[in-house]
């Protein structure tokens, strides 16, 4: 590695996210490219005497370094073990019967990646290219090749000190006696020998490299005292370019396999016990009573190059492991009102409550949650339902425990002077940007470049909390053809605490358009002086994180209608429509700051299915469709520019259109032990491109999938 290829700031430019420097002189540029580059270009390095040596940087995403989008070059291999054991049976008590279940479960799922790694210190070296002298042409002209008069004076030692020319020939070396002529062909002779090649395998001087990536001063150093194996091994890279077939050679040199993968474990028991309580004049009261506990360990195994930082793309990396715990006592009543009555054909009530300890590695919690139903049969035709519970979900151990890799991001930064009139929040976001000590007009390098950071597991999740109350109906009239059941209900959620996905973006926002700041999300991310510039992304933690408050209300609608085609079977059409009423979101949990999320297009409005189904025989055929309708942008419209939103045809655009894709399947059952299934996604093989989805979504369809499945029970 050449140290001397350095930005203004001292930044080694080998790097993945650098530019990487390219002389007037490099072997890979072609004759009318070179005499351009010493026209046009500028002073990338010095040589050893001091003086400017022309050339240009690349910057480019070296796509070909990485496994294709379809997975080409990645092996993934999954293990799952699973046993569970159990005994249910009855007993008489008082005239009365009870049930009752034991049992235990233990499962393991072990998966394996094997991905390619491009070994950081050897691709620097394959990129670091000159031109070979040591080629065929002999160094120097033997004795035989002198002409008659030169032979005398070697000879004689006449127009050259004896000793001299001893010295000189002791050392093979007879250009005392060559002629200019003689001299300038031979080192014409030897500059057309000479050929392109990795200065490490000519270079006795040669440097292992260790790199400092990026050309901002964010610097981590790769690659640093990982052998290159023996001169001669390294191949030449041509970073100009992409997909050069002469490249496939020095990628075998530069490129290794490495396995990585986890380990997921469950162990769990339980216990139930049921029947019935007392007598009641509409029946009798049911209940069940029980415990169950479960424990849950997660193992992220890093693969060894990244653990040791080796890898084009890497930071050191470790590997991660945790465990959590759950039990839980509940109790549930099931509870007959009326029973045959006007009116009241069929009334009982449905009451549970549960107890809940959950634990980790660092903390433990408990909750007490509950539930209470009301069925309401009118009628044949109608009945009514309604339910009100309070519900917990602990995070997973892949949530909490997931290993923190090296991940570069970029950005649009709230305090940037480009958004910082946007938002959901522009007033917040401003005087918060202001509060941090950013002073307007600020421009923010991460909203531009990526910046170094950290993506995984969070250890200090909370809990998911809900608030849920739901009413509807059900309709079943008695028509003269077929059978029609219509259901719909209204469902409100409060959810608590729910767990998502946030990028550094989402972080920051949730950061600087809260109502109170600062707050934990500005926390996940560290402000620092870069390359002169004060208040720039230098880190961040991005991954699993708690998502405040969402306010939600929708109303479903399932409609079902079936009927007889004779001698060729029975169909139906089975269609769903959630419909959502309300939408508001606060990141930070705090009720002051919920936004209208209502209609949105990444929360869009309606979501249906309908499947169009025909049972003939033991086979049953389907087409089902999935859609939504379009929604806003940015409904709320704060951006402060017009033009934000660009469609295709260059007029600005404010909401997208709806969409619908395909799914074709059939269910053959021929006894009661045997189950085949096919299902077909996206049977016409769409790509995204097609007319009934709009161009400015982006959607990517990755081909027609095909799943097919056999299930056999003993």
């Amino acid at each position: 590695m050449n140290s001397d290829y350095e930005d203004a700031g001292g930044t080694n430019q080998f790097s993945p996210l650098g530019a990487i420097p390219i002389t007037c002189d490099h072997p890979f540029l072609t004759a009318s490219s070179a005499a351009v580059c010493n026209q046009a270009g500028h002073a990338i390095t010095t040589d050893a005497n001091g003086d400017d040596v022309l050339g240009f940087y690349i910057n480019k995403l070296h796509h070909d370094l990485m496994p294709t989008g379809s997975g080409e070059n990645i092996y993934n291999e999954s293990t799952v073990d699973f046993i569970s054991l159990g005994v249910t049976g009855t007993f008489d008590v008082q005239g009365k019967t009870y049930s009752y279940e034991v049992g235990m479960g233990n499962g393991r799922t072990r998966i394996i990646s094997t991905n390619p790694e491009p070994i950081g210190a050897r691709w620097f070296a394959a990129m670091d290219v000159g031109m070979n002298p040591n080629g065929t042409t002999q160094t120097s002209l033997a004795v035989a090749d002198l002409t008659a008069a030169q032979l005398d004076i070697y000879e004689n030692g006449q127009a050259a000190d004896t000793t001299a020319g001893t010295a000189a020939i002791a050392a093979g070396d007879l250009t005392v006696f060559y002629t200019a002529a003689q001299l300038a062909a031979y080192a014409t002779a030897a500059a057309a020998d000479d050929f392109a090649d990795c200065r490490f395998n000519y270079d006795p001087n040669y440097v292992i490299p260790g790199v400092t990536i990026g050309t901002s001063g964010y610097g981590d150093v790769v690659g640093g005292g990982i052998g290159l194996g023996t001169p001669g091994d390294c191949i030449p890279y041509n970073v100009m370019g992409a997909n050069n077939p002469q490249n496939e050679a020095s990628k075998e040199y530069f490129i290794a396999y490495e396995n990585e993968g986890a380990e997921l474990t469950q162990e769990s028991i339980y216990l139930n016990l049921s029947g019935e309580l007392v007598d009641l004049p509409a029946g009798p009261v049911e209940f069940v009573v029980g415990y169950d506990e479960r424990e849950e360990t997660g193992r992220f195994d890093v693969n060894m190059l990244n653990y040791f930082g080796l890898t084009l793309n890497s930071s050191p990396q470790k590997s991660a492991y945790g465990e959590m715990q759950i039990n839980s006592s509940y109790v549930e009543f099931a509870v007959p009102l009326a029973k045959d009555m006007p009116m009241m054909e069929d009334v009982r009530m449905d009451i549970g409550y549960r107890h809940i300890d959950n634990s980790n590695t660092i903390r433990s919690r408990d909750y007490d949650v509950s539930a209470i139903s009301l069925f309401w049969k009118v009628n044949d035709e109608l009945a009514f339902r309604t339910s009100e519970q309070t519900t917990t979900k602990s995070p997973n151990v892949a949530d909490l425990y997931g290993p923190l890799n090296p991940s570069y991001q970029q950005a649009d930064d709230p305090c940037d002077a480009d958004y910082i009139a946007t938002g959901d929040n522009p007033q917040n976001r401003a005087a918060n940007c202001a509060a941090d000590g950013i002073v307007q007009p600020f421009q923010s390098i991460v909203s531009g470049a990526t910046a170094p950071g950290f993506n995984g597991g969070n250890i200090n999740l909370r809990d998911e909390r809900a608030d849920t109350f739901s009413f509807g109906f059900v309709y079943t009239p008695a028509i003269e053809r077929g059978d029609l059941s219509i259901t719909v209900d209204k469902v409100v959620i409060d959810l608590y605490d729910s767990v998502e996905n946030f990028d550094l973006e989402d972080n920051m926002v949730a950061c600087y358009d809260a109502t109170v700041f600062p707050n934990d999300y500005c926390d996940t991310f560290t402000r620092g002086t870069i390359g002169g510039n004060p208040n720039q992304i230098v880190t961040f933690s991005v991954g699993r994180n708690n998502a405040g408050i969402i306010e939600f209300e929708t109303t479903i609608l399932n409609m079902l209608y079936a009927n007889s085609l004779g001698d060729f079977g029975d169909y139906s059409i089975n269609a769903r429509l959630y419909h959502q009423d309300k939408r508001n979101e606060a990141d930070s949990g705090d009720i002051a700051d919920l936004v209208d999320k209502t209609g949105w297009a990444s929360e869009p409005e309606n979501v249906y299915d309908i499947t169009f189904g025909l049972q003939t025989g033991n086979l049953f055929t389907y087409w089902k469709v999935d859609g939504q309708t379009g929604g806003w942008i940015n409904k709320n419209n704060t951006d402060s520019r017009a033009d934000y939103y660009i469609g295709a045809n260059g007029t600005a655009i404010h909401k997208y259109g709806g969409y619908w894709t395909d799914t074709l399947g059939m269910v053959y059952t021929p006894n009661d032990q045997t189950t085949l299934t096919l299902r077909i996604d996206n049977p016409l093989d769409h790509d995204g491109s097609e007319s009934r989805y709009d161009t400015e979504r982006g959607l990517i369809f990755q081909g027609t999938n095909i799943n097919a499945g056999l299930v056999y029970k003993f």
